[in-house]
């Protein structure tokens, strides 16, 4: 071959060359390219929380996605007041699933940390998919066995579907791994009102109100066991804070109100109702001789039927006077009675006002009555809380003015006035009836029914 065929035939194999060594140096840059994660997906990974907000999470990506992250940023933050008025807006089903789809591919995307399958199973646990929930949490605990933001959301959804003694283990775990982190706190106090345990509850609270003292749900959580510890100036200061502070929730917190007035009134009644077959006049004749041997319970009972019957309002009180003036038996439960059921009557007329006050504040917090309807029905408030809680205050008020007007009658009960001798009983959460509709920080449907299957037979 001549010495000018050997340069060309060298020259081809360069170019050759060049040409390949070109492609598979573009095919690498395309596969970096393709498994580089985002600004987001690389603060994630790092759970640089305070730059995710610094930044701001939707300037990194757009879309659902981009809302749960930074709900989630908040809540590792402190900012729980703002997190879950921002997961209370992505309570619609696409938001649910758009998270859903998104979070298992960062997890595919990123196996080996922890919070990639936190975040996975967060969107699982939404759904009600709970077993992938926490098999998805499991493996983050693998990856991090003191993950708190994981223990949080895995003891939340324990809790959720009914399993309290391994969700007080994690929340309690959680607030061991991260002390400062306020959430597992709230949440270990709402546990703790489901256990029916008072003590617990109100230390629970108590601690996460030292970390965040404007926690709506914390402030919440207090003012419940208060109402339960027939404290209730105190639980609705609080129930009022909570509800400046969480706006999304004012009518949650509003709905509480109302039923804890109404469970108190019906701890302090035995049997106000009518026998079968028996007559209101004859009810409350039986329930008057019960009044003449001391029974207090009936005086308490009496007073309720005068206050729904007031053609029989004359009648009760001049029995009463009567009966407080000439038997000395009587007379001591006579007034004890009278005086705290107009107490009662008062703190349940004032509690149903400051309702009634939450939900109005809240319908403009939370964006109009528009918003706060949709809300409402999501977390399962009653659509009427309005119209309930004006019937419910008007049937306080006629319960207040009867009392009253039975105090200027009995001599007995007015010099007993000045506060409540009975008391709600202190350990009233320990009895297990406590009618308090609870939802955690996270927003997690309460109970086992999927919200994905509700949503697929619809």
């Amino acid at each position: 071959m001549s010495k000018r065929n050997v340069l060309a035939v060298n020259a081809t194999v360069f170019r050759v060359g060049a040409l390949l060594l070109g492609a598979a140096l573009a095919g690498h840059a395309q596969s970096v390219s393709a498994t580089a994660p985002s600004p987001m997906e690389a603060a994630l990974i790092r759970e640089n929380w305070a730059a995710l907000l610094d930044t701001g999470a939707s300037s990194l990506m757009k879309g659902t996605e981009a809302k749960f992250v930074e709900a989630h940023a908040l809540l590792a933050l402190n900012r729980g007041n703002e997190a879950v008025c921002l997961f209370a807006s992505l309570l619609a089903p696409e938001d649910l699933r758009h998270w859903a789809v998104w979070a298992a591919r960062f997890a595919e995307r990123h196996p080996e940390t922890a919070v990639a399958h936190y975040l996975h199973g967060d969107s699982l646990a939404r759904l009600g998919r709970w077993e992938e929930a926490m098999r998805a949490f499991q493996r983050a605990l693998d990856r991090s066995p003191k993950h708190f933001l994981t223990l949080n959301a895995r003891g939340v959804s324990f809790a959720a579907t009914g399993d309290l003694s391994r969700a007080l283990l994690d929340l309690q775990n959680a607030s061991l791994a991260g002390s400062l982190f306020a959430d597992a706190y709230v949440n270990k106090g709402y546990v703790y009102i489901r256990r029916h345990v008072a003590a617990g509850a109100r230390s629970s609270f108590g601690r996460a109100l030292q970390l965040v003292p404007g926690s709506g749900l914390a402030l919440a959580g207090r003012g419940y066991v208060q109402f339960a510890e027939s404290k209730w100036s105190e639980g609705k200061r609080d129930l009022q804070a909570a509800a400046g502070g969480c706006p999304c929730l004012s009518s949650l917190f509003a709905g509480n109100m109302a039923k804890a007035a109404r469970w108190a009134e019906s701890r302090a009644l035995v049997a106000r109702a009518a026998r079968p077959g028996e007559d209101v006049g004859t009810t409350i004749n039986s329930v008057l001789m019960r009044v003449g041997q001391g029974d207090r319970n009936a005086v308490t009972e009496v007073l309720r039927l005068g206050s729904e019957n007031p053609d029989y309002q004359k009648k009760i009180s001049l029995t009463l006077q009567s009966m407080s003036n000439t038997n000395p038996v009587a007379k001591a439960a006579i007034g004890t009675a009278i005086n705290d059921f107009a107490v009662r009557a008062q703190d349940q007329v004032d509690t149903l006002q400051a309702a009634k006050g939450i939900t109005v504040k809240g319908q403009v917090g939370a964006g109009g009555s528009v918003g706060v309807a949709k809300l409402e029905g999501q977390l399962g408030v009653t659509a009427d809380l309005s119209k309930s809680l004006d019937q419910q205050t008007k049937q306080a008020n006629q319960s207040l003015d009867f009392a009253k007007s039975v105090q200027g009658a009995v001599p007995a009960s007015k010099e007993q006035l000045g506060g409540v001798t009975t008391s709600m009983a202190a350990a009233a959460l320990d009895n297990g009836d406590w009618p308090i509709q609870l939802h955690y920080s996270l927003l997690y449907p309460i109970g086992a029914a999927s919200r994905e299957e509700r949503l697929v037979s619809k």
